[in-house]
């Protein structure tokens, strides 16, 4: 299985924090692949996991696939501080075994931010 790579997400996309993202997997399957595992990881620069989501625990898994086809995980926000960020992918098989494919930095993009604080994190906040 190779994938083909993401939509709605270009070299270093400039965002605002707080921005919805979706990051869409196009997907090419030669034959009949039984539960496949898609991998979703957020990184920062620095190599620091923000976020890391697959199919299989978030359950949202797959029955078989098997030729082209696209999976998406939509963020409805993405609340992270200003800096540079990472979109790693990935396929697996059911039981995990190896990497159908792995794109690892290939996908980056820039969080705009006016917070000034430490941390990954940026939520809507006040004080009271």
């Amino acid at each position: 299985m190779l994938l083909e790579g993401l939509l709605d997400l270009t070299h270093h996309l400039l965002r605002l924090d707080g921005d919805p993202l979706r990051v869409e997997i196009e997907y090419l399957s030669l034959k009949p692949v039984v539960a496949p595992i898609f991998v979703v990881t957020l990184t920062k620069e620095d190599g620091a996991i923000c976020f890391d989501t697959d199919t299989e625990t978030s359950g949202s898994s797959l029955q078989t696939i098997a030729g082209k086809g696209a999976i998406s995980l939509q963020f409805d926000r993405l609340d992270l501080a200003g800096g540079v960020y990472y979109v790693e992918v990935g396929a697996f098989p059911s039981d995990w075994s190896f990497a159908y494919d792995y794109h690892w930095h290939v996908y980056s993009f820039i969080v705009q931010s006016s917070d000034r604080g430490k941390g990954i994190l940026s939520p809507p906040r006040h004080w009271a």
